[in-house]
């Protein structure tokens, strides 16, 4: 039996709303991470282990343990954490960052009177370092551990809200591991982000993974901040960028401005006689369920399912000194398991695969072009990731 041992560590970088074990503070816990940690094994895993969910199912149970597989090969620990800060419930958080409370819909106020006043506790900042002990592993699942634990910090988050930017973790060193240096500028950033999302020695894939995971269909924008922009400053903007392409708006405004309408045979197919449906909105690619209103006449919502996860990912990120950029990941799958069916207010409507994901390609788009022609707010210049 041989160990070897890796210590990764992260720097939170947008609030992260992860509950504590006494249910009333929020703090980095460790099953939490190991749940993060498991996901994104399982999002690199798929194109790498040939599209074989058993050999996905086997290797993981393998490396993570299972309840009939037998224990972990890997054990982990806490390392002493550093510069915590930690915010309670019923502090304001984003009075004035629309966008921020746009992704923070569920955990912080959005009515004028409490608008960005947090409803649960979140850790706004610290270190945190991981130790891992690894038994046995092979050069391969050894490898695609490390890749898991790079994706972690480089493409992902933890605690509610984290596909939406908050609980941003941000890989600053991997120690025992094969030599690694974390990126200091957009292009180093690019390129550590391309060898994760496309590794060279995976095969093209014609279908869609049967879940979120990477393949030749990803999609990875990186988008620095305008200069003199802080993290937080970079998700309000994203977020605002996001309901000036989504939302319909009140009073025909969105952020106090013409309103895009976008999206308007959405709004209209939702405010028609229900019995007059027969297609389902176009949003639904961000995820569902939907609400258009209180009535159940007002639902969208996965046939026979609570929810369908959004598969557009935020990410915040920091280079040197302290720059942040946003990393935004699409990872395209089956939306849900076959024949799909939505239900639009009582209305069963087969799932249109076809146009699908096109909302989502228009939104990347948009944040690769410049402001004369596509995006409203102010960013750096954009770049998408490729092969």
């Amino acid at each position: 039996m041989t160990w070897e041992q890796i210590t990764a560590t992260y720097r939170v970088v947008t609030p992260m709303f992860c509950g504590g074990s006494d249910g009333t503070r929020a703090e980095f816990r460790l099953p939490s991470f190991k749940g993060v940690l498991r996901w994104w094994w399982r999002a690199l895993a798929w194109s790498r282990l040939g599209g074989d969910v058993k050999r996905v199912h086997d290797a993981e149970a393998r490396v993570f343990g299972s309840a009939g597989g037998g224990q972990s090969q890997v054990v982990m620990k806490l390392a002493a954490s550093r510069d915590t800060t930690s915010y309670d419930a019923g502090r304001e958080l984003a009075r004035n960052e629309e966008g921020c409370r746009y992704f923070g819909y569920g955990v912080m106020g959005t009515r004028a009177r409490d608008a960005g006043v947090l409803k649960r506790g979140c850790v706004a900042a610290g270190e945190i370092a991981v130790v891992l002990r690894l038994r046995d592993l092979k050069g391969c699942e050894r490898e695609l551990l490390v890749n898991a634990l790079q994706a972690v910090g480089m493409f992902g988050g933890m605690g509610s809200k984290s596909r939406k930017g908050y609980g941003s973790l941000m890989i600053t060193k991997l120690e025992g591991a094969t030599t690694w240096t974390a990126p200091t500028t957009t292009e180093e950033l690019r390129r550590a982000l391309a060898d994760l999302a496309y590794p060279l020695d995976v095969p093209e894939a014609d279908e869609l993974p049967p879940y979120t995971a990477f393949s030749t269909s990803t999609r990875v924008v990186v988008l620095p901040a305008a200069s003199g922009h802080s993290a937080m400053a970079l998700l309000n903007r994203l977020g605002r960028e996001m309901m000036r392409y989504r939302s319909w708006g009140k009073d025909g405004l969105v952020l106090g401005e013409k309103s895009e309408k976008n999206f308007t045979n959405d709004h209209h197919l939702m405010h028609d006689d229900p019995s007059n449906r027969d297609r389902h909105p176009l949003r639904i690619a961000f995820g569902l369920p939907h609400n258009y209103g209180d009535k159940p006449k007002d639902k969208v919502t996965p046939l026979g399912w609570d929810r369908r996860a959004s598969p557009l990912l935020f990410h915040i990120h920091l280079l040197c000194r302290d720059k942040p950029v946003a990393v935004a990941t699409f990872l395209p799958s089956i939306f849900l398991p076959r024949p799909a069916v939505i239900n639009v207010g009582g209305q069963r409507i087969p799932l249109a695969e076809a146009t699908l994901w096109q909302p989502i390609h228009t939104f990347l788009d948009r944040l690769l072009t410049d402001s004369s022609n596509g995006r409203r707010e102010p960013f750096g210049t954009a770049l998408e990731v490729r092969r």
